[in-house]
C-alpha cells in the first residue's frame, strides 16, 4: 500500500501570503518529519522504531481504534452510539458513551504518545499473532498531520473452511465460501455463512466499491453461494469475518416463499411453500428436531416459462406436523433444511420453526441460576430502581427477590400503552415475563421483557399502622427489629417485632414476596426490615396479620445482636410453627412411636386461614406440653365414630393413651370419655 502524501507546494504559498488562511491538516513535511511512514513487525512480535523530527510539539491522534479499541454503550433506542471526532480526527465522545467495561488496549502500543521541538524516538511494539493485521496511524503538529502505516505479518488471505477457520486464530484475513442461511442486517450486512464444515458470523460487508453500509446494492439472498475474504475476530464466543470484501456470488437454486412465525405450543400442522430451480428438492430434519417435527407430503408443481423468464421455478408446498410443547417447557426453535442441486450446483436453505412453550414462574434466584434459552420466565420483585423513557415507551428496572437477590429487566415494555404511563415507582411490587440473558456475564432479563401487573402499597409509620382499623387493606411498615421469634423453615414464615420511634409492632407469621424460604433470610434483631401486610387483632391486641410480605430487609451491621427475643419461651419442635400470636408455645410434636408413653396428649395444628376460618384439609397432630394458643379444631366420640365439634376453640383436644398390660407399644385411645380404637404400633 503506497502512503499518499499532499505536500503544500511554494506556489499556493505565495499565493495566499497576503490574506488570512484557515489553519486545517496538510499531511504537509513542512514541520514535521518521520523517518519512514511504513513500519513492519514480524508475525512472532516485538518492536520497531520510528524517527520524528518536529519544528513545534506534536502528539499522535487518538481514536476509537487506538490507542484503545473504544466500545461505545447503546442509546435509549437500542442503537450503539457513533464515534464523535475533532478537526484533527481525535475522539471526542462524552464518558458517558464509551462502555470501558468492553474497552480495551490495542493490539499495537506506542512507546510515547507526544513529544516536544526536536527528534523523539518512538517504539511500536506488538505481540505474536499468526493473522495479518495493519493499522493508519496520523500525527498532529501543528496544523500539519502526518500519516504512516504499521503492518504485523502478512495479510494475504488463506482459503479455509469454517471449521478451519473458527479453530484459526484472530486477526488472519481467510477466504471462505459458504450458502447464505440467513441475514441480521441488510444495511452493514451481518450475515450467516455455513459449508460442510460448520458456520460462521459476516460482521459487516463492503460493496463492489469497498464502501460500507450499502448491502443491498450486492442483492445477496438467502439460499445464495457467496465467497468473502476478510479478518477474523471472535466476539463473545462467536466467530465472525469483519467487513469482509466479496469475491463472488452465486445465486440460490431455491428460496423460501413461506415467512417465518411463532406456531403455538398446540399440536398442529402446517405447510411451507419453497420454490426451486435444481432438479427435484430433498429436505432434513436435525437429529435433534426429530421427535416434534414431522414432514407429512411434499405437493410439487411445475413453473411454466415465459418470455420474461425462460426457466421458472418450480414450487413445493411442504406439510409438515409440530407436536405439542408440554409444560413446563418453555420455547422452542428446529428448522427443516431444504436442498436443491443442479449439476455441481447445489444451494441449501435453513427454515426455522420457532414453537411456544410455557411460561415458567420464577423467583429471582431461580431466574438468575437459570440457563440462557427460549424459557419465557415469570418473575416478581420489589422495584429497586426504575427509569423510564417516554420516548423509546421501554425502561429499565432493577428488582428484588424474596431473599434479596437483584436482576436488571432490560428495556421492558408492556403489550399495550406505554410503560411510563402506568407510574411503576420504588417499593413497588411488579412481575415482568421475559428470557434469561445476560450482560458482560451479569444475568438479566432481555431486552423486551413484557409487564404483566405491578401493585403499589401506601407507606405508613407503626403509630399510623396501629391507628387503622382491622381490614384487609394492605400498607407497607418498616422499622428496626427488636424481636423475632418462631422462625420455621416447613412453614416458612416467622414472627418479627419492629419498632419505630416510641411504637412497637408484632406481625404475624411473615413469610417473603415470592415464596423464598424466609429461613434462608435468617431476620435478625438489629436489622431494618420493610414488610406489607393488613392490621390485625390477637385477643384484643393490635398486630399485623398472618402473611405480611418481607419487601426489603437490610441485615445489622457486624457485632450486632444476633440472637432471637430473649425471654420469648422455647422454640418450637422440629417443624412446628408459633401460633395466632401473644405468647410463644412450648409443646412438642409427637413425630415417633418410640416417642409414647402412658399419658395425656392433646390433637392439635394450624388452620390455614384463622382470619377467614378455614380448617379444611389441614393436618393435626399428637403431641406434648401448653397449646394454649394453638387454633385447633376439637373432636367428639360419638356413635362409634370420631366426630368434629362444630365449634373450635384455643385449646387443642386431649387424648389419653391407657397402656395396654403385657404389651409393649400398645395404648388404648380415650377421647371424650370413650374409648375409639385399641391399636399396635
Amino acid at each position: 500500500m503506497k502512503l499518499k502524501n499532499i505536500f503544500a507546494f511554494s506556489l499556493l504559498a505565495s499565493l495566499f501570503a497576503t490574506g488570512c488562511v484557515k489553519e486545517m491538516p496538510t499531511d504537509s513535511f513542512s514541520n514535521i518529519t518521520v523517518d519512514k511512514t511504513f513500519l513492519y513487525i514480524g508475525k512472532e512480535g516485538g518492536s520497531v522504531d520510528l524517527t520524528v523530527n518536529a519544528d513545534e510539539a506534536w502528539y499522535f491522534v487518538k481514536n476509537e481504534n487506538w490507542p484503545k479499541v473504544v466500545s461505545f454503550n447503546k442509546d435509549e433506542k437500542g442503537s450503539t452510539i457513533k464515534a464523535k471526532h475533532d478537526y484533527y480526527g481525535n475522539l471526542i465522545n462524552e464518558e458517558s458513551d464509551i462502555n470501558a467495561s468492553k474497552t480495551t488496549d490495542s493490539w499495537l502500543s506506542a512507546s510515547v504518545m507526544e513529544g516536544q521541538a526536536g527528534e523523539t524516538k518512538v517504539t511500536f511494539t506488538a505481540a505474536a499473532s499468526e493473522g495479518g493485521r495493519e493499522i493508519t496511524l496520523a500525527i498532529v503538529c501543528g496544523t500539519s498531520k502526518q500519516h504512516f502505516i504499521v503492518r504485523q505479518g502478512s495479510l494475504e488471505a488463506v482459503a479455509a473452511t469454517c471449521e478451519e477457520i473458527i479453530a484459526g486464530p484472530d486477526a488472519k484475513t481467510y477466504r471462505a465460501k459458504g450458502t447464505v442461511t440467513s441475514i441480521a442486517s441488510t444495511t452493514y450486512g451481518n450475515w450467516y455463512l455455513k459449508d460442510d464444515t460448520g458456520e460462521i458470523y459476516i460482521y459487516g460487508t463492503l460493496d463492489a466499491n469497498g464502501a460500507e453500509k450499502n448491502f443491498e446494492s450486492l442483492n445477496i439472498e438467502v439460499g445464495d453461494l457467496v465467497e468473502v475474504e476478510g479478518p477474523k475476530t471472535t466476539y463473545n464466543g462467536t466467530v465472525e469475518l469483519v467487513n469482509v470484501t466479496v469475491l463472488s456470488i452465486s445465486k440460490s437454486l431455491l428460496k423460501i416463499c413461506t415467512e417465518a412465525e411463532s406456531y403455538v405450543k398446540e399440536e398442529g400442522d402446517y405447510v411451507a411453500k419453497v420454490a426451486y430451480k435444481g432438479r427435484g428438492l430433498d429436505y432434513s430434519i436435525p437429529e435433534e428436531c426429530k421427535d416434534w417435527i414431522t414432514v407429512t407430503g411434499i405437493s410439487s408443481y411445475a413453473g411454466t416459462p415465459s418470455k420474461l423468464e425462460q426457466n421458472p421455478a418450480d414450487t413445493a408446498l411442504v406439510s409438515f406436523h409440530l407436536a405439542p410443547n408440554p409444560a413446563p417447557a418453555g420455547d422452542r426453535k428446529g428448522k427443516i433444511v431444504f436442498t436443491s442441486a443442479e449439476g455441481k450446483n447445489s444451494t441449501t436453505v435453513d427454515f426455522e420453526i420457532f414453537q411456544k412453550g410455557s411460561i415458567v414462574d420464577a423467583t429471582v434466584a431461580e431466574f438468575i441460576a437459570a440457563e440462557e434459552s427460549l424459557t419465557n420466565y415469570r418473575v416478581k420483585g420489589v422495584v429497586r430502581s426504575i427509569s423510564a423513557s417516554s420516548k423509546y415507551h421501554n425502561a429499565d428496572l432493577i428488582i428484588a427477590g424474596g431473599l434479596g437477590e437483584t436482576v436488571k429487566i432490560f428495556r421492558a415494555k408492556t403489550k399495550e400503552g406505554n410503560i411510563e404511563d402506568l407510574g411503576i415507582a420504588e417499593g413497588d411490587l411488579v412481575t415482568f415475563v421475559g428470557l434469561r440473558s445476560s450482560n458482560n456475564g451479569v444475568p438479566e432479563m432481555a431486552e423486551g421483557g413484557v409487564y404483566e401487573s405491578h401493585s403499589h402499597y401506601e407507606s405508613l409509620s407503626v403509630a399510623e399502622f396501629l391507628a387503622k382499623p382491622v381490614a384487609d387493606d394492605l400498607f407497607a411498615v418498616s422499622g428496626e427489629i427488636i424481636g423475632v421469634k418462631d422462625l420455621s423453615e416447613s412453614y416458612n414464615n416467622v414472627g418479627i417485632t419492629i419498632k419505630d420511634g416510641d411504637n412497637e409492632l408484632y406481625m404475624h407469621r411473615v413469610t417473603t414476596i415470592d415464596g423464598s424460604n424466609v429461613a434462608k433470610l435468617d431476620p435478625k434483631v438489629g436489622a431494618k426490615i420493610t414488610v406489607v401486610g393488613a392490621r390485625g387483632e390477637y385477643k384484643g391486641s393490635p398486630q399485623m396479620a398472618q402473611y405480611g410480605k418481607i419487601f426489603n430487609y437490610e441485615a445489622p451491621s457486624e457485632g450486632g445482636d444476633e440472637g432471637g427475643n430473649p425471654g420469648e419461651g422455647e422454640n418450637p419442635g422440629a417443624g412446628e410453627n408459633p401460633g395466632e400470636g401473644g405468647d410463644t408455645p412450648a409443646y412438642t410434636m409427637i413425630s415417633s412411636v418410640a416417642d409414647l408413653t402412658a399419658g395425656t396428649y392433646y390433637m392439635g395444628g394450624y388452620a390455614k386461614s384463622y382470619d377467614n376460618n378455614d380448617f379444611s384439609d389441614y393436618p393435626y397432630h399428637l403431641c406434648t406440653g401448653v397449646s394454649s394458643d394453638l387454633f385447633t379444631t376439637q373432636y367428639a366420640f360419638s356413635d362409634g365414630k370420631l366426630i368434629v365439634k362444630p365449634e373450635s376453640s384455643y385449646s387443642a383436644y386431649d387424648v389419653i393413651l391407657e397402656a395396654v398390660p403385657g404389651k409393649d407399644n400398645t395404648y388404648n385411645i380415650k377421647i371424650d370419655g370413650a374409648y375409639l380404637v385399641t391399636t399396635a404400633a
